[in-house]
């Protein structure tokens, strides 16, 4: 959350982000591996709302909704 000036007005901007996901890593040798993640985002909702006490607990202004999306995720962990 963050407090920003919008429109000449004092408003909070906030953000949800759910994701879920499973996560693996596959060990070439001693010093080197690959991890792996794969899911979805479930849900994302990012908006403005009032600077009030009760706009931190219950949303007052319609806000920007983003649906499932996959994603996939790979690195390389090196171990000196």
């Amino acid at each position: 959350m963050s407090f920003v000036e919008k429109d000449n007005k004092d408003m909070m901007f906030s953000q949800t982000h759910m994701v879920a996901g499973l996560a693996t890593e596959f060990k070439i040798g001693e010093h080197l591996s690959f991890p792996v993640r794969v899911g979805v985002n479930t849900m994302r909702f990012a908006g403005y709302d009032k600077r009030t006490l009760k706009a931190m607990f219950v949303s007052t202004e319609p806000g920007g909704y983003f649906q499932v999306a996959p994603y996939l995720s790979t690195g390389l962990t090196v171990n000196f």
